[in-house]
């Protein structure tokens, strides 16, 4: 599946971006990365392919020094997958990588320029090893002060004068929109207490790159009112009701996989109480 894929990917790549490519998948060897970190990458070029997202020399470049450090590589790459996202969902044109130290993403909606800096909370562990089922069980809700953090720390390189979104992306299960919900109402508090520090700030979007079971959600907005640059009705609209892969599909995933773990917690409970 993979060869196909890169087989595919050469016929559209400029030939310096391909040699980019190539450098970078000769060099995620097992154990640190594996075939399913190959096709992932494989995925996110082909939408930057695709939707003809600009950066994509600079992308590679910095998927190829980071490779040596793989939460690094999983960051940027992320990056490229959300940059994926707005393309997908009528941001035209959206840059990757517009310079070393803005924001990680331009991109523009009927004419509207906004800037997103993207940051990841991953998982201090890996939670869905079936091995150890009841893992679920022992995973704590993040604190509400290490999201303000991560939040906070992107602030410095939002771009000035531009409507800027910090873009959350949440890989654990510790720290979901509810958590983030918390979360915000704290960032509002330090906001209105002092607005001028926060005015670049137009919004925080979070992710976790999976679906609301009750509402279908993939995305949630939250809105600084303090902002100098306040969001359009028509660009909240369309981030709230962002999708980055069909509803129905994505559903169907979510629900066979949390059967898969709950028989495993069951499965577990049982062979304890023998």
């Amino acid at each position: 599946m993979m060869v196909s894929e890169g087989e595919n990917l050469k016929y559209n790549l400029p030939a310096y971006a391909q040699r980019l490519l190539n450098q970078l998948v000769s060099k995620m060897t097992p154990p640190v990365y594996n075939d399913v970190n190959i096709q992932r990458l494989y995925e996110v070029i082909e939408d930057i392919v695709k939707y003809n997202i600009q950066g994509i020399d600079r992308f590679l470049r910095r998927l190829l020094r980071a490779v040596v450090v793989k939460e690094e590589w999983v960051n940027i790459r992320r990056e490229g997958r959300f940059a994926g996202v707005l393309a997908k969902n009528g941001f035209s044109p959206v840059y990757l990588e517009i310079s070393k130290n803005g924001p990680d993403i331009k991109a523009v909606y009927k004419g509207y320029t906004i800037y997103f800096e993207v940051t990841r909370r991953r998982a201090a562990t890996d939670e869905w090893k079936t091995e150890q089922p009841d893992a679920l069980n022992k995973i704590e809700p993040d604190s509400a002060e290490n999201t303000i953090s991560r939040i906070f720390g992107k602030v410095r390189q939002l771009q000035p004068d531009e409507a800027n979104i910090v873009v959350l992306w949440s890989d654990t299960i510790g720290l979901n929109h509810l958590e983030m919900q918390e979360a915000f109402q704290y960032i509002q508090q330090e906001i209105e207490n002092t607005p001028d520090g926060y005015r670049i700030l137009s919004a925080v979007l979070f992710t976790t790159g999976g679906v609301n079971t009750s509402t279908l959600k993939q995305f949630y907005l939250y809105q600084n009112v303090n902002a100098a640059k306040p969001l359009p009705a028509a660009i909240i609209q369309k981030l709230e009701t962002m999708t980055e892969r069909d509803l129905a599909e994505l559903q169907k995933e979510h629900d066979e996989l949390a059967k898969s773990i709950w028989r495993q917690i069951a499965k577990s409970k049982t062979s304890d109480s023998i």
